[in-house]
């Protein structure tokens, strides 16, 4: 799952704002060029644990095994190296799933989580703290999730992050294929997404142990 997707399976869940972020601590260290930290505090380290779990779940699921290979198929017959289709079509789907959510439950927790950052800080020594403050500067407000539902957006992001990897990188011949797949893809993307998200709650929580949820809504580890 991408970031809306995991914030929002922690946050079904009945995680508090901390154990939401740390449901996309993996995902969003990635962002920065970091590792997750280590030693993190209570709350985040049981949101790592989630974001695992939630994965684990996310990626069994038929709805995205089958579309992401629907998806690398269409964009390996339109051209593209493997490497390529097959990032496009992992985490395009994943991308177009936070679309998906974020035009189904509307607004999320997102800044509230974000504002529990400082967690993250902590554990980092320099220059991952100051790589990190940039990237909770740039993410860290409401409104961003928002541009998930925007499938040029996704196609764009998705571009320029594969650009900076040689083996996986779109050739600029095949950037508008891109646009048109994920277009294509979108629709049926939706369609799966209030399945998938039901499907990974109930899968994740089976594996959360009983008195896992503390009284501040944030889960131990």
């Amino acid at each position: 799952m991408n970031l809306v997707g995991h914030l929002i399976v922690a946050e079904r869940l009945g995680a508090g704002p901390a154990s939401q972020l740390g449901a996309m601590v993996p995902d969003l260290v990635r962002l920065a060029g970091l590792r997750t930290p280590a030693a993190l505090p209570e709350p985040l380290a049981a949101g790592v644990f989630i974001h695992h779990r939630t994965d684990d779940a996310f990626h069994q699921h038929r709805a995205f095994v089958a579309g992401s290979a629907k998806l690398r198929l269409r964009l390996m017959r339109a051209g593209l190296p493997s490497g390529a289709a097959r990032a496009v079509a992992h985490a395009g789907w994943e991308m177009l799933l936070d679309g998906a959510i974020i035009a189904n439950v509307g607004s999320t927790q997102w800044g509230d989580a974000m504002g529990e950052g400082g967690g993250v800080r902590a554990a980092l020594s320099e220059p991952g703290a100051t790589d990190w403050d940039r990237l909770v500067d740039a993410v860290g407000h409401d409104g961003w999730p928002a541009r998930y539902a925007d499938v040029d957006a996704v196609a764009e992001r998705l571009l320029r992050v594969l650009a900076h990897r040689p083996r996986l990188a779109v050739p600029p011949q095949g950037a508008a294929e891109v646009r048109r797949a994920l277009a294509e893809a979108a629709p049926a993307v939706h369609a799966d997404a209030c399945e998938v998200l039901a499907d990974v709650i109930t899968s994740v929580l089976a594996t959360v142990p009983a008195g896992t949820f503390s009284r501040s809504g944030d889960l131990r580890p």
